[in-house]
């Protein structure tokens, strides 16, 4: 079993009834919705059911991925500890190679890259 560095939950706001699980693992986070009717329970949009789970890497993370949902869904300071969690997991704290190269060229390309 994977160690859990943070973990949130929530219920979404009125008349929302959706559950959000919110997990970093140190390798990756995991982000899941379960859909929910306020009169039927469990809401079965489609031939995938009622749950949308999504895993990404740090490294994903860093370059954007599940941070606007993290900021809907939690708010910004816990997007903020998500953020800090990441970064002192992740094993660098400015960014990926990704965000490093999208500095460099926002700063005229003076900024040296290293791995």
């Amino acid at each position: 079993m994977s160690t859990t560095l943070l973990e949130l939950k929530k219920t979404g706001e009125a008349p929302s009834k959706n559950y959000h699980s919110l997990v970093v693992m140190p390798d990756q986070i995991r982000f899941t919705t379960w859909l929910i009717d306020a009169q039927h329970g469990v809401h079965h949009r489609d031939s995938t059911g009622s749950v949308f789970d999504r895993k990404v890497t740090f490294e994903e993370f860093l370059d954007g991925h599940l941070q606007d949902q993290i900021k809907s869904v939690f708010g910004q300071d816990e997007y903020q500890r998500v953020l800090k969690v990441v970064k002192e997991n992740s094993g660098t704290t400015s960014g990926s190679a990704e965000t490093k190269k999208k500095d460099a060229q926002q700063s005229g390309g003076n900024t040296f890259l290293t791995s």
